[in-house]
């Protein structure tokens, strides 16, 4: 009975030292999902600091459909080290920042890990390998998705950031049924040199360049052949620009302008415009170097024909009247008439950053 009980109380023993080593093996281990507790939490409080992007992030299963500043980096999303199932794609606006994965059929995700920010802040144990189930930003798809973006606020990051995109992705059959499963990453530079493949990527903010709009001049004539100054136009985002710019001692009194499609030019019987009928018109007795009109373009067409015509008056030294002219903006002759004059041709430039 006594040996029974020896034994017994040795089998007690070693399996208590078992138990003892295998604890302490678990508290020190380097884990890729982070069960490290202590170390991951701190971790991950540290990656939260380093931006709000967890709690400013914003997730939809549409692409993004405004345009991006400067150029737009792809990568190749990877499974299994080496199949190309998808691709990544940052780019940031004025103030987002978006962060697509688009998957190439028939792949598809069913849980998504990723982490934006400072890279000396990335979840990871003591080996370097991320701990991605510490990543702030993750979300499941039980019915799967082909597609997925985040948006952030731009002023979270610094100028130049880490991106590391995880994914648990599934090849489907024809029955839309998973016969294959794999992790995947966003292609880049690895965590480690050996072990795990697990990779990540830098990106750097675009500058948001301002739209730059050209400046067009018609020379106008009086008289059909005295040159009286410019038809200056131009336009921003909202409106036209159109101006009367007289040079050479030439100046304008009474200025009617005409804007729209030709076939809305106001004429007579004989097909020849009528100054008078112009919608947009500025009269004055005086005498001006420059008149400026503006025109939404909400109210015009993609192109338009501009005529413009006016009373141009040189003046003397003493501001007494030497010449007057009728004059228009040189362009294309009136069609259908015998009367002298003509019309200018615009477009209404489009902002491209």
């Amino acid at each position: 009975m006594s040996k029974m009980n020896t034994l017994f109380n040795r089998s007690l023993l070693i399996l208590s030292i078992l138990a003892f080593v295998a604890t302490s093996c678990n508290k020190s281990s380097d884990d890729l999902f982070g069960t490290n507790a202590p170390e991951t939490e701190l971790s991950l409080k540290s990656a939260n600091l380093s931006s709000s992007s967890s709690s400013n992030v914003i997730m939809t299963q549409i692409a993004p459909d405004v345009a991006g500043c400067g150029e737009t980096t792809e990568v190749k999303f990877l499974a299994g080290q080496k199949i190309e199932a998808g691709l990544v794609s940052v780019f940031n606006t004025e103030d987002k920042l978006f962060v697509s994965v688009k998957m190439n059929s028939p792949w598809v995700i069913s849980q998504t890990q990723v982490y934006v920010g400072k890279a000396a802040l990335v979840p990871a144990n003591k080996k370097g390998n991320p701990q991605i189930g510490q990543f702030p930003v993750k979300n499941s798809f039980p019915m799967y998705t082909n597609l997925v973006t985040y948006e952030f606020n731009l002023d979270d990051f610094e100028e130049t950031f880490m991106v590391a995109f995880h994914a648990d992705v599934q090849k489907l059959d024809a029955n839309g049924l998973p016969v294959q499963s794999e992790t995947a990453w966003a292609d880049g530079t690895q965590f480690v040199a050996s072990g795990s493949w697990a990779s990540y990527f830098t990106y750097t903010k675009q500058e948001c360049q301002s739209c730059v709009y050209e400046t067009v001049y018609f020379e106008m004539f009086g008289g059909q052949t005295i040159p009286v100054g410019n038809l200056v136009v131009t336009n921003d985002e909202e409106n036209l620009y159109v101006t009367y710019d007289g040079n050479n001692g030439w100046k304008f009194a009474t200025v009617q302008l005409f804007v729209g499609s030709l076939s809305g030019l106001p004429i007579n019987k004989q097909n020849t415009p009528v100054p008078g009928s112009f919608p947009l018109k500025n009269e004055s007795t005086s005498l001006r170097e420059t008149v400026s009109f503006v025109i939404p373009l909400n109210t015009l067409p993609e192109c338009y024909i501009i005529a413009a015509h006016g009373e141009a008056k040189l003046a003397d030294a003493n501001g007494n009247i030497i010449q007057s002219e009728t004059s228009w903006s040189f362009g294309t002759q009136f069609p259908n008439t015998n009367r002298w004059g003509w019309y200018s041709s615009y477009c209404t430039q489009i902002c491209e950053q």
